[in-house]
């Protein structure tokens, strides 16, 4: 769901003026035109009638504003006695070049010169009207001004002498800066500076009583929405594609809003009540932090779609208020941890039945907050990539811990075939049926030394099971790539029950989870126990070693695999060491494997403490070897009941 149009932000009728009888306007007036006309190739424009000797018109003085026999200028309107020019409308008319000093024009109620971009790339030069935009504080009569597509660079200048001013649209040109204050502009309708490069923070909009519409999205825009209250005439409001963080403001008393899109920021926090707005017919918070549930939609009869998904939202979804209002297939939900409940108008809203299939979210509840999900998990359709999940019960607080994974996965499709890895990472709390992750990644990192690599987020999971064996993880990369991923436990199932872990006897178990070396951190060791089949499974993640080239991302990662590993072992020595090759992202098929690149010995010694040693010898992708000790802690806390 995105920017919703039928909000007209122009909101003046002076264009409308007539011109009934020839007059002369001031020579300065006069010469403003005259400059407007040379600074942006006027003999090139669609239509010139009456510029300087155009095809229209002598371009004598007087005639300007027209007469009975003869039109004015082509664009130019002027008051009712011809006396001064109150409008100028050059909208899509071949202007290249640059505006000249408008300060002259002190009648001007309107200007228009939108959509005067004729360039086909970047590159392309004096194709259309750009430069800076000129003072407007001279122009106090000024209601509407319109650049609209065009090519301005700079800041957007001062506004604050335009008490008159009714509607301001600069979108879709490439102004930098920040967005001037609006205090005082008590008239104002419209504001549109959309799709530029500004920074820095919104600004106040008390005080702005007749605003019908504020379009700032696609900017760069920081710092926290401002208060909309008082606001009583507000009916668009767009703010997506920015960088602001903070909360969302009350939204209480806003009756007349009825599209409201703060999508594609770093919002936290809440969403405010909706109770109230009778008029809201989009609402779209989409990809943002937003914790906490998903407010009532009572009363709002107006709704048509609605749009959290990307989120951190728990439990259950609200009534819908209008099963007949919503668009079919228009609302989205996913990418939140919301409880599975079935719900067929939210079925129709969503366009999939039951709408929480598609995220990745399942009606059957299985206890997340457990360290019995702690394990290796694969599509068996995939083989040769997979993930070994860690589970830290309880360690935000009762009923509050947190998820942490490694994905061993490949290249993109269509790519190198090379290895690739992430971590997953995010809260899990026992009383919902999915967890809302991020997806992470490391790049340019040295095996087992320094420096540590450069980390960041790439995308976002959610990731919900049907049981103890199966679940599904729904991701969305940065980058475009997104899909559902259907998983089984590929280890066997040691303590994990529905309700949490079910006291069976861990043995070793326990000593499952992330590992790694503080002084090498951004890389480690996933293990995973299991003391029924006398397995112990580990995965690396790790990098190139610092004496080979190798093009960024530098990342590698190694399996092992011990099949006699005791209830009671502690230690295990000469694992085989394997690596794979060849595969695609998250796809079947051409992996190669090779189940012997070296050993590894891995001793416990205590329940936060191992040593590893590790002996890689030259293989299909380096031609050097590598080995050496790796001292070893816990990542995060033990689990209950661990001893050793």
């Amino acid at each position: 769901m995105r920017r919703t149009t039928g909000v007209c932000i122009w909101l003046y009728a002076a264009l409308c003026a007539g011109t009934a009888a020839q007059a002369a306007i001031p020579a300065a007036e006069r010469q403003a035109l005259l400059n407007l006309y040379s600074s942006t190739g006027g003999s090139g424009w669609i239509q010139n009638g009456g510029w300087n000797n155009g095809n229209g018109g002598t371009g004598t003085a007087g005639s300007e504003c027209g007469s009975s026999s003869a039109p004015p200028w082509y664009g130019v309107t002027c008051n009712g006695s011809s006396t001064h020019v109150i409008g100028i409308n050059l909208e899509q008319n071949g202007l290249v070049g640059t505006l000249p000093d408008l300060s002259a024009l002190t009648y001007l109620q309107t200007f228009i010169v939108s959509y005067n971009n004729y360039c086909s790339s970047s590159s392309d030069t004096n194709c259309g009207l750009g430069g800076t935009i000129p003072s407007l504080s001279a122009l106090t009569s000024l209601q509407g001004f319109s650049i609209e597509g065009d090519e301005f660079t700079g800041s957007i200048p001062t506004l604050s002498a335009l008490s008159q001013l009714r509607g301001f649209d600069v979108a879709g040109n490439e102004l930098t800066g920040s967005i001037p204050s609006l205090s005082g502009l008590a008239n104002l309708q419209g504001f549109n500076a959309s799709n530029n490069d500004l920074s820095g923070n919104l600004p106040t909009l008390s005080g702005l009583t007749s605003l019908a519409v504020f379009d700032v999205h696609g900017n760069e825009l920081t710092g926290s929405i401002p208060a909309l209250s008082g606001l009583t005439s507000l009916q668009a409001f767009y703010v997506f594609s920015n960088e602001l963080s903070g909360s969302i403001p009350a939204l209480g008393g806003l009756t007349a809003l009825q599209f409201f899109n703060a999508s594609d920021n770093e919002l936290s926090g809440s969403i405010p009540s909706l109770s109230g707005l009778t008029s809201l017919a989009t609402f779209d918070v989409d990809s943002n932090e937003l914790t906490g549930a998903m407010p009532a939609l009572t009363g709002l009869t107006a709704l048509t779609g609605i749009d959290v998904g990307g989120n951190k939202l728990t439990g259950n979804v609200p009534v819908v208020p209008n099963p007949d209002g919503l668009q079919a297939g228009g609302s989205v939900l996913c990418g939140n941890a919301f409880t599975a409940t079935p719900d067929a108008n939210w079925d129709a809203a969503t366009g999939t039945s039951p709408w929480y299939l598609a995220c990745g979210l399942s009606a059957s509840t299985v206890d997340l907050d457990q360290h019995g999900l702690t394990g290796t998990w694969w599509n068996p359709d995939t083989s040769g990539q997979g993930f070994v999940f860690n589970v830290y019960a309880d360690n935000v607080a009762t009923g509050h811990g947190t998820f942490f994974a490694g994905w061993y996965t490949f290249d993109v499709s269509g790519g190198s075939g090379a290895q690739r890895w992430y971590t997953l990472q995010g809260d899990v709390y026992s009383a919902t049926t999915s967890a809302s992750l991020g997806i992470y990644t490391a790049t340019d990192g040295y095996l087992a030394a320094s420096p540590s690599p450069g980390s960041s987020q790439v995308g976002t999971a959610t990731l919900s099971f049907s049981d103890c064996s199966t679940g599904t993880l729904v991701y969305a990369f940065d980058d475009g790539r997104a899909g559902s991923i259907p998983l089984t436990r590929l280890t066997a199932n040691t303590t994990c029950g529905s309700s949490g872990d079910n006291g069976s006897a861990a043995a070793n178990y326990l000593l499952s989870g992330a590992w790694y070396d503080p002084n090498h951190s951004g890389q480690g060791l996933f293990i995973d126990i299991s003391p029924g089949i006398t397995t112990l499974f580990g995965s690396w993640y790790t990098f190139f070693p610092s004496s080979y080239t190798a093009s960024s991302p530098r990342q590698q990662w190694f399996v092992f695999q011990d099949s006699s590993f005791a209830s009671t072992a502690t230690s295990a020595t000469g694992i085989k060491l394997g690596q794979a090759r060849g595969g695609s992202f998250d796809a079947a098929g051409g992996v190669t494997r090779d189940d012997d690149v070296g050993t590894v010995s891995l001793s416990f010694k205590s329940c936060t403490a191992a040593m590893l040693t590790y002996s890689i010898a030259p293989n299909t992708l380096y031609s050097e070897s590598a080995s050496g000790t790796i001292s070893l802690v816990r990542l995060g806390p033990a689990p209950a009941g661990c001893s050793l």
